[in-house]
């Protein structure tokens, strides 16, 4: 666990910018939701069988160069350390170098258990070389994943790029 916290570390890098005109900060909070957006649906089927199978909810909150930031929760008696470790490994396995981060932070709940706001802090880029051989309970068929991760290539690419550019204006 991390004694940083996170949820604050995010909330603070969508304040406004400082020295940035505010018609450019709306742009770059329009950039920041469509690849907010775009990682919802990226990750949809793995956030769907969690759900399904485990009756775990996770919810991608923020993204940045810096770290990916997702909260989990369930009622079910899982370790909140596990739990976080086992998504983090389903969403590199599928996502790979589509997602150039440096961490993955979750924020874990767990009403059954009176656990509220868990921070786990895992490397991400680093785990890229074991990416697609990473143990989880979501099972990728790499012969069906490749050509869909290829196709979301382009898309996540842009994405990224309008979110990182600064505003010529």
């Amino acid at each position: 666990m991390s004694e940083a916290n996170p949820a604050s570390d995010a909330a603070s890098s969508r304040r406004p910018r400082l020295g940035v005109r505010p018609q450019k900060e709306a742009r770059w909070e329009q950039r920041a939701r469509a690849l907010l957006a775009l990682l919802q649906d990226a990750t949809y089927r793995i956030r769907k069988n969690f759900g399904m199978y485990g009756e775990i909810r996770i919810q991608i909150r923020d993204v940045t160069p810096e770290r990916l930031t997702v909260t989990i929760s369930t009622r079910n008696g899982l370790e909140g350390a596990w739990l976080a470790e086992n998504v983090r490994n389903a969403m590199l396995n599928w996502l790979q170098d589509l997602l150039p981060v440096e961490r993955f932070v979750a924020i874990y709940d767990n009403q059954e258990r009176g656990i509220s706001g868990e921070v786990y802090d895992l490397p991400f880029a680093q785990e890229l070389p074991n990416a697609g051989a990473l143990e989880s309970s979501e099972i990728l068929i790499e012969q069906h994943a490749g050509p869909a991760r290829e196709e979301l290539r382009p898309r996540l690419r842009e994405a990224w790029r309008r979110y990182l550019e600064e505003d010529k204006r």
